[in-house]
């Protein structure tokens, strides 16, 4: 492209990539000098979404229901079943909730609000350009002082921290103690910037909401020997996660997770038998309250839970591959 400005006799020539949500319409430049100069180049920065398009008009969709080659363009709330688009475009002033799972193939332009509510999925992948303010939610099963583990599903960003997963925030380092049992593994978290696939203790607070740009990509977590190996991990992703998928590609684990079902941490310190141990076969609940009825084959979204190293060292990877619908 080249603009000839009207004081002078030659071109510039400018680089860009463009965006149009109303294909066909209008395209507006705008236009910001990069120098001390008169005569310095001009960069221009625009957005451009290509194809076809279909609007939710806040009672229906004009061009009919979106696919994985259409843009979704949000111009009226929305609160209805999740789909599958190329583009999500959500209007300023409009919010959008779903149910069930919502599959962006491309990019999510956020000038509204999107919520994923608790029990809900969103899947985004690692070439789309996703806006970073996104709200995702999930409810722990308890209010009140018992615990639950839980992790971030957005991207590292250092202003998400221990304190606001609400009380009693800990992380777990194998290497602190020899003793498996040691309250000294047990490390305050309530200041530290949470990193996505580490698993964090919380209580007291049922709703957990985090506000950011959800992983997409491969989440990767060193994982000690030292001592047993155990370490607490968390689903990284705003959608749950198949546990099959993550043992075969985990290989240095036992092959198994453990999921704390809490049988009153409030009254007292709970134990190893207040876990719901989950294979490729099936689940056990080792105090014999027979909760592996819940067990489904799949971690949910920010869902934390223990693994053990198989003796020595190495990753826990969480791969975009993983995750599933519902």
């Amino acid at each position: 492209l080249g603009i000839k400005p009207p004081s002078y006799s030659y071109w510039y020539f400018l680089a860009f990539r463009y965006t149009s949500t109303a294909p066909g319409g209008e395209l507006t430049f705008v236009f910001t000098s990069d120098g001390s100069i008169t005569r310095a180049g001009w960069k221009a920065t625009l957005s451009c979404i290509d194809g076809a398009n279909t609007s939710w008009t806040g009672t229906s969709w004009d061009n009919g229901t979106p696919s994985s080659s259409i843009t979704a363009l949000i111009e009226g709330d929305y609160n209805g079943d999740g789909f599958v688009c190329e583009n999500l475009v959500i209007s300023s002033s409009n919010a959008m909730t779903f149910t069930g799972t919502l599959e962006v193939k491309s990019g999510i332009s956020n000038e509204g609000s999107l919520v994923v509510s608790s029990g809900n999925s969103l899947i985004t992948y690692p070439t789309g350009e996703v806006d970073d303010n996104i709200v995702i939610q999930r409810n722990t099963r308890y209010s009140d002082g018992k615990y639950s583990f839980v992790g971030t599903p957005v991207e590292f960003n250092e202003d998400i921290v221990g304190s606001d997963l609400g009380g009693h925030v800990y992380r777990y380092d194998e290497e602190a103690s020899t003793d498996v049992n040691s309250l000294a593994r047990w490390i305050s978290a309530a200041s530290d910037v949470l990193v996505p696939g580490k698993g964090y203790t919380q209580a007291s607070q049922q709703l957990i909401e985090f506000t950011g740009r959800p992983n997409a990509d491969t989440v990767t977590y060193s994982a000690s020997f030292t001592n047993d190996g155990w370490h607490l991990v968390s689903n990284p992703y705003a959608a749950a996660i198949s546990l099959s998928d993550f043992i075969d590609l985990n290989s240095t684990t036992t092959d198994a997770i453990y999921i704390w079902d809490d049988n009153g941490s409030d009254t007292g310190r709970g134990s190893s038998s207040d876990y719901i141990v989950a294979n490729k076969s099936g689940a056990t609940d080792n105090s014999g309250t027979n909760n592996e009825s819940r067990w489904n084959g799949y971690i949910g979204s920010m869902q934390g839970f223990f693994i053990q190293m198989d003796g020595s060292s190495g990753e826990i990877v969480f791969a975009e591959t993983m995750r599933v619908s519902g």
